[in-house]
């Protein structure tokens, strides 16, 4: 599924990042059984901290 979503939705993946999209992938999948609505409420309350796009872009 991974692999899909990287051909089909990003195209192409840092390494840099790629920790971030596996992440993803698996929780998409852990909760597949959910409706998108209570997903997305679920995934917003589960948000602690802000990324900056300067943190984000940040050189390691």
């Amino acid at each position: 599924m991974l692999k899909r979503s990287i051909f089909g939705i990003y195209h192409s993946v840092s390494v840099k990042h790629l920790d971030r999209y596996v992440g993803e992938s698996s929780y998409r999948y852990n909760t597949r059984k959910i409706k998108d609505g209570a997903r997305f409420e679920h995934s917003l309350n589960r948000v602690s901290g802000r990324l900056t796009y300067r943190n984000l872009i940040a050189q390691d």
